[in-house]
C-alpha cells in the first residue's frame, strides 16, 4: 500500500474538499509521486471518472496522465444502467484502449446488456457475501485476482 498523493478532511469532491482544506490538487504533482515499481498498482478514482480534481482537472484525466487501464466499478442496483452506461460513454469518447466491468451488489440481471451496450468486457460480479470473515474475503479475492489475471493479460 503507498500513500496517498492527498489527505482531505471533508468526504467530498477532490476539488471541493481541497478547497475547504486550503489545498491545491495539482495533477502533476500526483503523477510525479506515483512510485516507481513493476508490480501493478490498482488506484481508485474519487467516486467516478468525471469527478472534478480541480478547476478543470477530473479523475479521468488522472487515469489518462497515468496511461492506466480503466476498470469501471459499477453498483449493481436501479440507475445503475444510465450511470454505467454515461461513464462507458465518457471512456469511449476519451479513446481507452482497455476497459472492462466489475459489477458489484446485485438488483437485478442487466450486467450482460450493459456489457453488451458498452462494448467493454465483463470481469466479474462481486456479490454481497453472506458473511464477512477472512476466508469469505479471501475466497472472493481469490477468485476475482483469477479473473483480473486473465484480464489484463
Amino acid at each position: 500500500v503507498h500513500p496517498e498523493s492527498f489527505t482531505l478532511s471533508l468526504p467530498a469532491s477532490p476539488h471541493i474538499a481541497a478547497r475547504e482544506d486550503g489545498v491545491s490538487i495539482i495533477l502533476e504533482d500526483i503523477v510525479s509521486g506515483f512510485p516507481s515499481t513493476t508490480n501493478r498498482i490498482v488506484v481508485e478514482g474519487a467516486g467516478g471518472i468525471m469527478v472534478p480534481l480541480n478547476s478543470n482537472e477530473f479523475v479521468i484525466d488522472l487515469i489518462r496522465a497515468l496511461n492506466a487501464i480503466v476498470i469501471v466499478v459499477s453498483k449493481n442496483e436501479l440507475g445503475s444502467i444510465n450511470h454505467s452506461l454515461l461513464t462507458a460513454e465518457a471512456i469511449r469518447h476519451r479513446r481507452f484502449p482497455k476497459v472492462g466491468w466489475i459489477f458489484n451488489q446485485h438488483f437485478m440481471s442487466y450486467e450482460d446488456e450493459i456489457t453488451a451496450w458498452s462494448g467493454f468486457d465483463k470481469i466479474d460480479s462481486l456479490h454481497s457475501l453472506p458473511m464477512i470473515s477472512k476466508q469469505s474475503v479471501a475466497e472472493a479475492a481469490s477468485r476475482m485476482r483469477d479473473k483480473l489475471e486473465k484480464f489484463l493479460c
